[in-house]
């Protein structure tokens, strides 16, 4: 796994799939409903991140800009990732049965 910069944030990349019109849905929000979205999983946090912890959920700002990047772990697949800053997290997801 990758050790993010020390405010840093890493979560694994979700395909865009491009509709008929020519905009790009992250997977999973194809026929999107408010409630269907349920955020993003964090794998990695920076030493100096305090409010999240690997394995949490967060949503993050619309106008947030990662920086994304390609690489294999050690399960020899590539995976993609994505980095934000710690900063860039608007909410962070807790789900309750109801």
């Amino acid at each position: 796994m990758y050790e993010p910069h020390p405010k840093g944030i890493l979560i694994e990349y979700k395909e865009a799939t491009k509709t008929s019109t020519g905009v790009y849905l992250p997977d999973g929000m194809q026929n999107f409903e408010l409630d269907d979205y349920n955020g993003d999983l964090i794998m990695s946090v920076g030493k100096d991140v305090e409010l999240y912890k690997v394995g949490d959920t967060v949503m993050f700002f619309p106008h947030s800009i990662p920086t994304s990047f390609q690489g294999k772990d050690s399960d020899g697949v590539k995976h993609k990732y994505q980095m934000f800053r710690e900063a860039d997290i608007c909410c962070k997801c807790i789900l309750t049965n109801m």
